[in-house]
């Protein structure tokens, strides 16, 4: 199943950064049927290992979809090395950054993918302030570059809902948007989605409440209103 087929269940997508592997699985297992993916940090894939991803994938597969957030920016014949060992892992879609460029990088890496059925997410904008150095000021170039290598979507800060518009704008209605920056960041849940995203990314405001069910929940009645507010 491809990230878009999950919008009718949920627009959360679980951010996994910290390495605690008995924990990730218990909560998992406790909020998998009000969430639509995960989103695996390499802290965490770093943290409690290759072997115990898998795992952790093979447990929850058939009802979240699972993305590897190693942020690749790299030559296209490395790229390609890094997707294929990640479908081994049974992921199914990768986070990497849009800056490498077209030719010798995206264009081939983002090839490969679609050949092993990996979704690819391009970072064009990032929610830390740094970002605005460099980064964010070449965000219509990477909305670009994003289009033509064919990437399955992008990557756009929920701090900064501007930037979420003009992705929305520009990419029109076949490109998805994940949105990081809900919660701890800053931004409210459906702040995204009322602004053009598809889904919002989520971490630390689920993975610290001592009710993460009732905090799901809630972010999921929040994110439903905003999306009325949005049509």
């Amino acid at each position: 199943m491809k990230l878009q087929d999950f919008k009718n269940k949920s627009r959360i997508i679980l951010a996994l950064d910290f390495p605690d592997y008995k924990f990730s699985m218990s909560l998992l297992n406790s909020i998998q049927d009000f969430i639509s993916g995960v989103k695996i940090g390499l802290p965490f894939l770093l943290g409690v290992g290759i072997n115990k991803v898998k795992k952790l994938i093979s447990a929850f597969s058939k009802k979240l979809f699972f993305i590897a957030d190693l942020k690749l920016a790299d030559v296209s014949h490395v790229e390609s090395l890094v997707i294929e060992s990640l479908k081994e892992m049974k992921f199914s879609g990768i986070i990497a950054h849009a800056f490498t460029g077209i030719s010798g990088s995206l264009e081939e890496s983002t090839k490969r993918a679609k050949e092993l059925n990996i979704q690819v997410f391009l970072v064009v904008a990032m929610s830390h302030i740094g970002a605005e150095e460099i980064l964010n000021r070449n965000f219509d170039h990477l909305l670009k570059i994003t289009i033509k290598v064919d990437a399955d979507g992008c990557i756009a800060p929920a701090t900064n809902p501007t930037y979420i518009k003009r992705a929305r704008e520009y990419l029109g209605e076949d490109y998805l948007i994940l949105s990081p920056g809900i919660g701890a960041q800053g931004a409210p849940p459906g702040m995204a989605l009322k602004n053009g995203a598809d889904f919002e990314i989520i971490g630390r405001m689920i993975i610290k409440s001592t009710d993460p069910i009732n905090v799901v929940r809630d972010i999921l009645k929040k994110q439903k209103d905003a999306l009325k507010i949005g049509e």
